[in-house]
């Protein structure tokens, strides 16, 4: 079951960032939203049993950065992979 909230890290150029993920699927449509360092970012996208994908745009120091994030749960496990013009970021987290 992929809905829940999430504690993660995900892992840019930058260093390592401390976040939140909520997911919620409803029949295959998923709504996400995403916390780091204390900026909110909500997308819908697509739940398969453990697989999940959406897209978005993230407000950054340096402007809009458009996002992808595939990702799946096992168990309390969640991993997933943010694809983004700056390059990919890897993220992973436990259930809270």
């Amino acid at each position: 079951m992929i809905d829940g909230t999430y504690n993660v890290i995900v892992r840019t150029p930058l260093g390592a960032r401390k976040g939140v993920v909520d997911l919620s699927d409803k029949d295959g449509v998923l709504t996400a939203t995403v916390t780091v360092k204390g900026r909110t970012q909500n997308a819908t996208g697509t739940a398969d049993s453990d697989a999940f994908a959406f897209s978005g745009k993230a407000k950054t120091p340096v402007g809009m950065l458009d996002y992808r994030i595939n990702g799946h749960v096992d168990g309390d496990d969640i991993t997933a992979v943010c694809l983004t013009a700056k390059g990919e970021f890897s993220i992973s987290g436990k259930r809270a």
